[in-house]
Parts: structure tokens; sequence; C-alpha cells
């Protein structure tokens, strides 16, 4: 009897205990539950998962996002997970703070199955270093003979094939096009493809399928949960691991076949690029290249892309099927633009907009990704109004996106119209999410696609941080040897095509001249011109400055050359009082070359005492400076946060307003002389124009861009003058034998008391190689100011969409060996024929590229 009354008191307590525990973790839930998004109310031990009956089904989700808001919070477990519903929510969520929400969980399940190793579970380092080289193996596997899309294509044939050897009998296409997408990953990540009778190849793909299935099932949920006691017992938990364990095993088959081969001189596929790898980075201290993330990254490729990829064309197959009418409208399209026998390829998208329209659809209504891998907060956050401590999970739901009503006109139809405008052409959505959320550099990663290949872009930076946050043309010249002659930045998120030596320049400009015509809008340019003048306008605005600054230039050129030879003479007459002093040269030669701009601008020169001029120069040097900077970028980049900062920025802005206050007082001075019938400078010629065309509506000319059309050459004048003739001092100094040949030659054909002019030029072949290459060997211009796309078009073979901002890299066409004898010499022979005489040369670029060089000449 006392032996029992002990049990039952020991059992007592042991209720009391559970019932205690259990009550303390329902109140310390109950707590955590109200510092997170509404959510149904959790349970101990199995949080919320028992009103989901143990899965993730997307009915569960649509009714708790009814009941609950866009942005909830259901328990696994003891575990708080944010989910967020709809398009807005996904959208706004993680592109509002991708940073805070970029780790990977670290679950039971996760860790056995890729134990921090890879790229789909990893974090930190590792998962940075392991991605980055996924993305750039495969770029280089996608390039050459045996590229991503010709293996594609054989497949493809493959597959064909094999369905007409059935002889139109009834056959389910499964595993053929398992097979099929499995046979790629295979030929791009091993080398080579399997047969469809190889008995291991089955297993591979089989033990991916019950992997997937594992994911789905409510045994998984328990694992989560309860992991020391599911360890113990038996079910599909058990066969998952013993799947991973064969898939792991079978890529360590190839790879040591890979290795008992040898490391080819060109590597052939992914485990060739990362043997390569490890071998390069053995001796880093950082690397996280060796086996086990390898073997664990082969197997997040195969996981990703073969059950993504297939479940989407059995869908394919399937609304095919159901909708005989688009099938018949697809391959009627075909048939018109490409042919029976074209082989389709990525490019004739383009020219598909139905199929194009068809095949989103497919993916946007067949939705096979309902949730994508949960994120994790890096750094406690707010998401819409909610704040969400570190360490939480955050879950979008992509099913949600693609069936938004208030995004797709018919959400829970079929309908490809979602993706084609009212005159057929294919339109892109921005809720268009199927396989990932809308994170800020997912975009940049699937537009990279698109575009010429290039360093891989950081999130929020893009490649600004490798950059150091300038653009400096020895780091493109860098670049271009990895990357080729065009290739592609990333300013933070937007993409920069650079154009690198004479071909790529040349060909890339000249061919689509007016397809590459814009300037780019962007954040500090709007606040330096407001689009207005002749460097940064755009459209109707720019043409009829451009041509009208053009037309009065020339004007007040022809007989005007004496403005130039006048301000020369000055410039002799104040180095003649120096007796021979050392002096720096910097200051009157800038005084020199704008007094001429002032004289063809303004009608008159200033005197070197003028406070004025002084502060002009002064803006327009800083101007300049500021353009190189890092700031500028930052301007650029967070243009909200630096008008609340202190900075060079400030003081740019400043400046000026004060030049644009000069320009407007010397504008109000020449209304008041009234010279429109005989105009004598810039302003004259301008104000007359402005007054004949008061009643064209679509007249562009009025005082803003009179003011920036002056500003503008000042800017580009200025600067450029003036550093290209201290450059030229400088070398006369330097070679003392080429000054002496110049003054020889100028002695002997003009004589010591002609003023040489312009035309002079053409008796004097050695004087003027000597200048051609003192432009081409100081380089003043280094980088030409941007250029926009104004329409999709292609530059090099390379796709380049609508407003692409391209860069043409002058430098590097200045010095492109494969166009100058000696290109790193100071050589005027670069200019002369084997006679003496001056020759042009098409690679004599110094100031812009091709087509704005002709127009300036």
């Amino acid at each position: 009897m006392e032996s029992r009354s002990d049990m039952l008191m020991i059992s007592e307590v042991l209720i009391f205990l559970v019932v205690s525990l259990v009550i303390a973790q329902f109140l310390k839930l109950q707590w955590a539950h109200r510092q997170l998004p509404p959510g149904p109310m959790p349970l101990p031990i199995f949080g919320s998962l028992w009103q989901l009956n143990f899965q993730a089904n997307h009915k569960m989700l649509e009714k708790l996002a009814k009941l609950h808001g866009n942005i909830f919070t259901f328990w696994l477990g003891h575990t708080p997970a944010v989910v967020l519903y709809r398009f807005q929510a996904v959208k706004d969520g993680l592109t509002t703070h991708p940073e805070d929400v970029s780790g990977r969980m670290e679950t039971p399940v996760f860790k056995q199955m890729a134990n921090g190793k890879g790229i789909l579970l990893s974090n930190g380092h590792t998962w940075k270093q392991q991605r980055r080289f996924g993305i750039i193996s495969l770029r280089k596997l996608g390039m050459g003979k045996k590229s991503l899309e010709h293996r594609i294509q054989k497949e493809a044939h493959h597959l064909v094939d094999n369905f007409m050897t059935t002889n139109e009998k009834p056959l389910d296409p499964t595993f053929p096009v398992v097979h099929a997408v499995s046979n790629v990953m295979s030929a791009v990540v091993f080398g080579h493809r399997f047969s469809r009778d190889d008995e291991t190849f089955h297993r591979l793909i089989e033990a991916f399928d019950c992997i997937v299935a594992f994911g789905n099932s409510l045994t998984y949920f328990l694992c989560e949960i309860l992991p020391g006691v599911m360890q113990y017992l038996p079910g599909p938990q058990k066969k998952a691991l013993a799947c991973c364990e064969f898939i792991h095993s079978f890529i360590r088959k190839e790879i040591e076949s890979h290795r008992e081969s040898g490391i080819a001189d060109e590597s052939q596929d992914f485990i060739d690029c990362y043997l390569e790898q490890m071998a390069k980075t053995k001796d880093e201290p950082n690397s996280t290249y060796d086996e086990d993330n390898m073997i664990q990254s082969i197997f997040d490729l195969f996981m990703a892309g073969t059950e993504t990829t297939t479940t989407t064309m059995r869908w394919a197959l399937m609304f095919m099927v159901l909708y005989p009418d688009i099938q018949e409208k697809v391959q009627q399209e075909l048939d018109a633009v490409l042919g029976p026998s074209h082989t389709i390829c990525y490019e004739d998208r383009k020219k598909l907009p139905y199929t194009n329209a068809v095949i989103h659809e497919i993916q946007r209504y067949g939705s096979i990704v309902l949730i994508t891998i949960p994120r994790k907060s890096v750094k406690d956050t707010v998401l819409l109004g909610y704040p969400i401590p570190k360490g939480t999970l955050v879950i979008p739901v992509l099913d949600s996106a693609l069936y938004d009503p208030e995004q797709w006109e018919i959400p829970k139809q079929f309908n490809p119209n979602h993706f084609l405008d009212k005159d057929g052409n294919f339109v892109s959505r921005e809720a268009f999410l199927p396989f990932s959320a809308g994170h800020r550099f997912l975009k940049v990663l699937w537009a990279r696609r698109r575009l010429p290949p290039g360093p891989v872009p950081f999130p929020v930076l893009g490649n600004l941080f490798q950059m150091n946050f300038r653009i400096h043309h020895e780091t493109l010249k860098k670049m271009a040897k990895t990357h080729g002659h065009i290739f592609t930045l990333w300013l933070a998120n937007v993409p920069v095509v650079v154009l690198q030596g004479f071909q790529a320049v040349k060909d890339g400009l000249t061919t689509h001249a007016e397809d590459v015509s814009a300037r780019p809008k962007t954040a500090a340019f709007d606040v330096l011109t407001n689009g207005n003048g002749i460097m940064f306008s755009n459209g109707h605005v720019w043409k009829q400055q451009r041509r009208f600054c053009f037309m009065i230039l020339r004007k007040l050129g022809t007989g005007k050359e004496h403005r130039i030879q006048e301000e020369a003479s000055h410039l002799v007459e104040h180095l003649d009082n120096m007796k021979g002093r050392s002096l720096d040269p910097s200051l009157v030669l800038g005084y020199t070359v704008a007094n001429v701009i002032c004289a063809v601008a303004f009608g008159h020169r200033f005197s070197l005492e003028d406070k004025h001029f002084h502060k002009l120069i002064e803006i327009i040097a800083d101007i300049i400076a500021y353009g190189n900077s890092s700031f500028y970028f930052l301007h650029e980049y967070v243009p909200w946060l630096m008008d609340y900062i202190p900075g060079p920025h400030k003081k740019t802005v400043q400046g000026i307003a004060v030049v644009r206050s000069i320009i407007r007082e010397e504008i109000r001075s020449c209304e008041k002389c009234d010279r429109t019938d005989e105009p004598e400078n810039f302003i004259d010629f301008y104000l007359a124009q402005t007054a004949k065309a008061k009643e064209d509506p679509k007249s562009t000319y009025e005082e803003d861009n009179l003011v920036q059309s002056i500003f503008d050459l000042f800017v580009a004048g200025i600067e450029t003058t003036t550093t290209t003739l201290r450059w030229a001092l400088l070398y006369m100094l330097v070679y003392p034998d080429i000054q002496e040949k110049v003054q020889q030659e100028l002695d002997a054909v003009l004589g010591p008391s002609h003023t040489i002019c312009y035309e002079d030029r053409k008796k004097l072949p050695y004087t003027n190689a000597v200048i051609h290459e003192i432009l081409r060997y100081s380089r003043v211009v280094l980088i030409a100011l941007p250029r926009a796309s104004v329409r999709d078009t292609d530059l090099l073979g390379f796709s380049v969409p609508k407003n692409t901002i391209i860069l043409s890299n002058i430098d590097s066409v200045l010095t492109d060996p494969g166009q100058w004898e000696t290109p790193e010499e100071f050589n005027p022979n670069h200019f002369l024929d084997k006679d003496g005489n001056f020759v042009s040369r098409e690679a004599f670029l110094p100031f812009s590229t091709v087509s704005e060089a002709a127009t300036g000449k």
C-alpha cells in the first residue's frame, strides 16, 4: 500500500510539473505573440500547426490572411514565422529591408541535410562565396560551343524523339520530361548526359523526388518540432536522409572521376570549375571552397533546377491539351515567324510575343512554388509597420502574389493576355514572381541574363564597392580583361554597359547611334541641370538646343578667330612679365580659356583681378572635382539622404546657383543693350531666337535653357582646354627635342612675326601631329558622358534593354594597342606618314565618342 501511495504521489508531482510547464509555455507564447504581427493563437508544443493540419496549404494560408491581414504570424512549435501574403506584402516587405531579412533559418532537418554548406541553406561568408562562385561558373558555362542553350536544344531533340517513338499511343510524360531536365543539369554539372536506361540515374531522380515529397509532408514538420524523438522512429524521414546520402555518394564518384581525368585546360563543367577554384584558393584562410561545399552546391543546383523546371513543363503540356485554341495560336506564331525547321533559341522570344506570354502565364497559373525557402531576419527590423525581432523566420507566399486580384485581371483563369498589351506586344508584370520574392538583388540577377557579362553585383551596392565608389579608367581596363570589351557594371541596382577599346566604342555606338542617343536621367544630373541645356537634356529639348548652339558657335567662329589670338597675346604678355621667374601656369591658363568663352558667350572679357571671374572659375573647378568624387555616387544612389547631410554636394549646388546668377546678370545686361538686329555674342543670338519663336508652341527657347546652355559651354570648355594646355607645356619641357622641331617648323614656314591661325595647320604637319599627340597621350577625358538607350537594341551581339546607361571608355580607345604603334609613349609619329605628312587616325577620339566627335567638328 505504501509503495502504491508513493507511486501515486510521484505521478501527481509529474502531472503537476508537466501541467505547470505547459501553462508556463502557453503564457510565454502569448506574451511573445503580442510582440509580433497578429495571427492564430499558438498552443504549447505544436504552435499554430494544428490549425494548418500540419501542412502549409495555400487554402489554409488564404483563410488566415483573410482573418489576420496580409502580414501575420503562425508558430512552428515554439518558433514564430511571419508570413507575407499578397503582392504588396511580398514586395514591400522584402524590398524595403532586403538585407535585414537575408539570412536562412537553421533547423534540425536543414542541418542534417545540408549542414550549413552549399548555396540554398548556408549563411554568411559561406553563402556569399558559394553563391557568387555558382553564378560566375554557370555564366561561364553558358557561353561557347557547349553553351547551356546548346545543351537544352540537344536535350529537347532527345525528348521529341522519345515522344515520336510512342507512335501516338497515350503516355505519361513525367519520366521523359524529368529525364530531359535532369540531363541538362547533368551535362552542366558533370559534363555528360545519361541514357534513359541507366539505373543509377533512375535512382538519382527517384531520390530527389523522395526528398521533395518529404519536404511537403506532416513528418517533416514533426521532425522540425520533435527532432529528438523523430530520430529514433521509423518513417519517411529515414528514407529522405538515406536518399541524401545516396545523392552525396553519387556526386562524390563524379568528382573522383574528374580528379582522375585531371583538370582540363578549359573547364568543361561545374566540377572542373570548382576543382580549379579549390586549387587556386587552397592557401587562403577564409576560403570555403572544399569538397563538402562542392557536393552540397551541386545537390542544391539539382534540387532547385530539376523539380521546378520539370513541374513547369508538365503544367505546360497539360495546359496545351486543355486549351487547344491557345496551342494552335502558339503553333501559328512559331510557323509564321521561325518556320518549321528553325531550332528555337532564347533570343527568339522577342519575335514571339504570344508564345512568350503563354510561357509566362503557364508559370503564373501553374504557381509551382507555393512558398519560397524561408528567410531569417539578421537584425531587429520593421516590416509593414510591425516590429520583427532578430532571428524571426519570414515566409513570402508567392502563390498569393501570382493570384492577387489587385494585380491580375482574371487571376483564377489561364489567360495569356495578362502579359500582352492591346496591340499584342509582350509586357512584363511586376507581380510576376514565379520562383522567388521581389528582392532587388534577385531582380538584378534576372536582368543580368539580358545584358553583357560583368562582375557579380552585391546586394544594395551593386559593383560600387569593387570600384571604390568611383568609375576609374584603370578599373575598367582590368574588368575588360576578365569580361571582354563590352561588359556590365551595376551602380547599386542600375545596370551600366561599358564599351572598352576602339572597336567596341566605334562599332557599338556608330552602328546604333540613334538607339543610344539619350542622356540618363539621374538624381545628381537633375539637380545640376533640371533637364535643360545641351549636355544632359533629352528628346526635343536636346535636339533644338544642340542644333541652335552649333549654328551660333559656327557663326561666332567665322571671322572671330581674333578673340583667341587676342587672348593668346594677353597670356604671352603675362608670362613675359614673370621675367623668367618660376610660376604655376594653371591659374593664368584657366583665365585665358575662360575669357575666350566669356568673349563668345557674353561679348567681353574679364580682367585677371575681377572677383566675379575668379569665383566663376573656382566654382567650375569644384563642379568637375565633385563629379569625380565618391560623394557624387552617393548623391546618385541615396539622393533623399544626401539632402539632409553636409558635404561637397551642398557646396556644388550652391556654386551652381552662383554661376547661374552671374549668367542671368549678363543676360540682363544684353537685354538692356538690345542688339537683336545685329547680335554680337551667344546671348544676343539666343534672345533674338527667343523673340522669333515666341509664338511656336514647340519652342524650347527660354531663359532657363539659355542659362543652362551657357553653363554647359563653360563646364565642357574650360576644364578640357585648360588641362590640355597644361599637358602641352609639360610635354614641351619633358621632350625638348620635340619642342625644338616644332619651333623650327614654325619659324621656317610662318616666320617669327606671323600670328598663327587655324588654317595654318595644313602647312605645319609636324606641329599639327604634336598637338594631336598631346590630345591623345594626355587623355583629358577618360570616360565620355554617359548615354542611355532609347529603345531595346543589340550592341556587339548583346541585348541592351531600353533606358540602359552606356559608358564609352575613351582612355581605352586612345591607348588601344590594336590602333597605336606605341600607345604608352608620347610619339607624334602616330599622326605622320613615312614622308612626314600629317595623317588623321580613326581611333583619335580625345573628347567624345564617334558620332559626337563628328558632330563637334
